[in-house]
């Protein structure tokens, strides 16, 4: 899974909120990141594949459709190989929410190497990471809750 896949992940459980669709269940096999599946997919949509064994569970953008086989779908893991049996969630995941994950991972890539205010090297490391008046550490959910906010949901859709 790619960073950005995997910023939306985190990002869709912290809301409890996956932006599903459909669902289809049974036994799925990807060979070097293509899927078969029995309903129709866009190029440029996200998954979200569950496993019952975790091998593959997480979030997946269809890169392309077969031009033969117009059920196989590429995903945007093309070294990817499993044989699973679990659920297929087509995702209608709005622009704005994928806006805020492009952000927080931008936002990671700049600051979370330097989340840290001080460094202290004895026999061990010593790091202090910026906090909030309460001491605790700030953390992407501080910096981006009010963008959080309109994508919450009291109960989660699925259990990841």
């Amino acid at each position: 899974m790619n960073e950005l896949n995997s910023i939306i992940m985190q990002i869709m459980r912290h809301c409890r909120n996956f932006f599903i669709r459909n669902q289809e269940d049974g036994e799925f096999t990807i060979i070097n990141g293509r899927i078969t599946l029995t309903q129709a997919y866009k190029v440029g949509q996200y998954i979200l594949l569950l496993d019952d064994i975790n091998i593959v569970t997480g979030i997946y953008k269809i890169i392309g459709v077969d031009d033969i086989f117009p059920n196989d779908y590429l995903l945007d893991d093309e070294e990817l190989n499993a044989k699973f049996e679990g659920s297929v969630y087509s995702l209608a995941i709005p622009p704005d929410f994928l806006s805020l994950c492009n952000d927080i991972l931008k936002f990671t890539k700049k600051h979370m190497p330097t989340a840290y205010k001080s460094e202290t090297v004895v026999n061990l490391h010593n790091w202090t990471m910026g906090t909030k008046d309460n001491g605790a550490p700030i953390t992407l959910f501080d910096v981006f809750s009010d963008r959080f906010k309109p994508f919450m949901r009291m109960f989660a859709e699925v259990s990841i």
